[in-house]
């Protein structure tokens, strides 16, 4: 076989190892958002329950229309669960794609001192989710 007939076959081979992988992949297609930082390090990292955590994030709409679910939780990496779940998540609309840079606030629910993390995740139907954290500490010796 000439170098150019292996060639031929190669790039033959891994286009069709690509297209049966595509077709037997049930994983949903790419995210509608992207989100500029995995990780975002508030202004105010270290806070008291009742405090307002102000970070900002950068937001890329790719995909349009589009409705993407916002949704917000508070995680304990040292336990590694989910100590404030999301309980309204936000809906919102693009009809166009669009980069959005916000200041973002979160306050800060009644927590016990310690390490934890903001998580956010947006998503669209069928897409595949974005993410990013925001790790703070909650003092020690905060008035109740």
């Amino acid at each position: 076989m000439s170098v150019v007939g292996f060639i031929a076959f190669m790039l033959t081979a891994v286009v069709c190892w690509w297209l049966i992988s595509a077709a037997l992949s049930n994983s949903p297609i790419d995210s509608i958002v992207a989100f500029r930082y995995p990780v975002v390090m508030p202004s105010n990292p270290s806070v008291c329950p009742g405090d307002t955590l102000i970070y900002r994030q950068e937001m890329r709409v790719r995909y349009t229309p589009a409705t993407v679910r916002l949704t917000v939780t508070v995680w304990n990496p040292v336990d590694e669960r989910t100590v404030v779940p999301e309980d309204s998540p936000r809906w919102l609309n693009y009809p166009d794609p669009v980069t959005v840079r916000a200041t973002n606030t979160y306050v800060v629910p009644s927590l016990l001192p310690g390490k934890y993390e903001l998580r956010a995740a947006a998503s669209g139907e069928g897409h595949k989710t974005s993410n990013y954290s925001v790790p703070f500490e909650v003092k020690s010796g905060c008035p109740t």
